[in-house]
């Protein structure tokens, strides 16, 4: 793992200065942010409690696993003290410099596909299951201790890019998001079967979805003097953080009270990518004027709770497999006192025919069906109960076209929540492979942003490609053969708006006849990224925002998945799943149907096309996938 260390590290510098540095320019005060040296020092990790295990890529589950896979995973702590680290950063006329670097955590080590010939393995991937503590000390301006106003406003910038740089790290390096290395130049073959192909490496698929339910809590500690909801002397303002992975959900928050109650209806899902990853519940009271105080975190052990006494670690947090698979109400310990009641059930994805999306019920489950559709204006009791300010923000106001009631207990839901917090019916892949851009862009890379229900996920900066075997054909020439052995050529034609004829000349001319930049002034670059969705409402006529981050911007809205059940991949004619009709009702949407080999969902190829400025255009070739999940 030492020697692996070093190519991590290599890895990680370059996200620095790319991907990790375009995610910090999104800043509008940023745009001018860039690592300007990297280097971590001599000093290497010191790695613990490993665990090394061998598994089946092509696995939905990790609880059913066989003892030989294609891949071999190393599961570890790891503690790295870098004093020597010298990474510097400039934002316009200011210069910082990082160091006494330390970063603690567990991280998970995927040596993937193992081969039968040397080196043995294709590539190696690494990431974060849960976010690492992360710290460092500032030079330069904001460590030179100056005073006054000009002092405390450097020191409150530094913070504030501390903050940002940490957020663009994590979105980087933790689950979902990995960082893969290509040892055996996998990403040189363009037409492996789909489940050899790079993007399962770099970005796999979930394993499944886990919903969290809130509750109530009981016997918390008191934050705040004064009269308590209770009668006791002290009160607080809970409310409740969920975290898992990079992804995190905070529920509504409950005045003056020790024994806060929510309920049924205050749920929400969460991708799950590895049974290792652990489950973040920390309960906090809201203040006003200061920060917020944690008043415990959910604790795997409640034998450990003691821990702190006796000069022992803290209580650990639970991890997914901690979890019992059956939905069932469980009480869990504060590591500072009190409980809280969760229902926590893990989902996996199914084969379902039809993705329906389901509907969004009250507390008290009064009907089967859910809540029904409501003129009445009164505020939410998800995010904003009994406030006329909270009403307004979270869209439940007079305005609100969207409102929905329990006719039996008056449980109410605004237009937002109902489209945001319903249970997941169905999970989206968006496999971002190729596309063509200006020449300008494919020497300084492009990202894609896919924005879909609320949630924005962003594509790593694209690079050029490269081809085995094609030495005498252009790139154009070894991108569109590519193209053409996966797909129909008709298909490939009308994605790049060119006809079959020209496509078979491009094919057909010789290496020095064909220009460098693309017949339609363009170059090929690849992502090989794969995107994943919950989808709360899967319809046929679902679009996303999509987002081209280049030289220039440009966004718009396109269509995720086709019009026809039925289409064409490779010249082989493709039906529903099990060899049942795909007709649906106008309460759902086909799934994607599936390999009858291997039971894999077969992609819907797609191109989306971006007109930017002076005349130039981009594509992108994508695949889309919906499998269906059952409640």
């Amino acid at each position: 793992v030492q020697r692996l260390w070093i190519h991590i590290e290599k890895s990680i510098q370059n996200l620095l200065h790319e991907d990790i540095t375009t995610r910090i320019r999104e800043e509008p005060l940023l745009k001018s942010f860039t690592f300007t040296e990297c280097k971590f020092g001599e000093e290497r990790p010191k790695f613990s409690q490993m665990k090394v295990r061998s598994k089946s890529s092509k696995s939905k589950s990790e609880k059913s696993e066989k003892s030989e896979g294609n891949l071999l995973e190393v599961f570890m702590e790891i503690d790295w003290n870098a004093p020597e680290s010298d990474i510097s950063v400039s934002l316009g006329s200011m210069k910082l410099g990082m160091r006494k670097l330390q970063l603690s955590g567990c991280i998970l080590l995927v040596l993937s596909p193992l081969l039968e010939r040397l080196p043995l393995m294709g590539g190696l991937s690494f990431t974060f299951p849960d976010p690492p503590k992360l710290t460092w000390e500032w030079t330069g301006v904001a460590g030179m201790g100056i005073t006054g106003i000009a002092g405390a406003l450097e020191e409150v910038m530094a913070l504030n890019i501390k903050e940002i740089i940490v957020h663009a790290i994590f979105e980087t390096m933790v689950v979902p998001s990995r960082v893969f290395i290509d040892i055996a130049d996998l990403a040189k073959s363009r037409h492996l079967p789909q489940d050899q192909r790079i993007e399962n490496y770099r970005s796999p698929d979930p394993i499944g979805v886990l919903s969290v339910t809130l509750l109530e809590a009981a016997r918390l500690p008191a934050a705040d003097f004064g009269f308590a909801v209770g009668g006791s002397g002290g009160s607080s303002d809970p409310y409740v953080v969920v975290k898992i992975g990079s992804k995190s959900w905070q529920s509504l928050k409950r005045m003056k009270t020790l024994n806060p109650k929510w309920g049924r209806a205050h749920a929400m899902d969460f991708l799950v990518y590895h049974m290792e990853q652990k489950l973040f519940v920390d309960v906090y009271d809201s203040d006003l004027l200061s920060k917020d105080d944690l008043l415990g975190y959910v604790c795997a052990d409640a034998e450990t709770l003691t821990a702190k006494d006796h000069g022992k670690e803290a209580p650990r947090r639970p991890r997914i497999s901690d979890l019992d698979e059956n939905e069932e109400i469980k009480e869990w310990q504060l590591n500072e006192g009190g409980t809280l009641k969760m229902i926590c059930r893990f989902r996996e994805i199914s084969e379902l025919l039809v993705a329906a999306p389901f509907s969004l019920n009250c507390n008290n489950q009064c009907h089967e069906e859910g809540l029904q559709p409501t003129k009445n204006p009164r505020a939410c009791h998800l995010c904003g109960e009994g406030s006329v300010l909270n009403m307004m923000r979270c869209g439940a106001c007079f305005g609100d076209p969207g409102r929905y009631e329990c006719p039996t207990c008056g449980f109410r839901c605004c237009g937002r929540c109902w489209k945001e917090r319903r249970p997941a019916s169905a999970l989206l892949r968006v496999c971002l492979r190729e596309g063509l851009v200006p020449l300008e862009d494919a020497k300084n890379g492009v990202v894609l942003g896919v924005s879909l229900e609320g949630e924005t996920q962003w594509s790593p900066v694209s690079v050029r490609p490269t081809y085995e075997d094609m030495a005498e054909q252009s790139e154009v020439q070894r991108w569109i053969k590519n193209l053409c052995s996966r797909f129909d050529r008709a298909s490939v034609a009308s994605c790049l708006e060119i006809s079959a004829e020209r496509i078979q000349q491009v094919l057909n001319e010789a290496r020095d006849t064909t220009p460098t930049v693309d017949i339609l002034g363009q170059e090929p670059v690849i992502w090989d990224h794969a995107l994943h969705f919950l989808i709360r409402e899967p319809h046929e006529d679902m679009c996303a925002r999509v987002i081209y981050k280049g030289r220039s911007r440009y966004e718009r809205d396109v269509r995720l998945l086709s019009d026809k059940t039925e289409f064409q991949v490779k010249g082989k004619h493709v039906k529903g799943h099990k060899g049942h009709d795909r007709k649906v009702d106008g309460h759902g949407v086909p799934t994607s149907p599936t390999d009858g080999e291997d039971g894999k969902p077969i992609p819907t190829p797609r191109t989306w096309t971006f007109p930017l400025e002076a005349g130039s255009r981009a594509s992108a070739f994508v695949e889309v996938t919906l499998q269906g999940l059952s409640l």
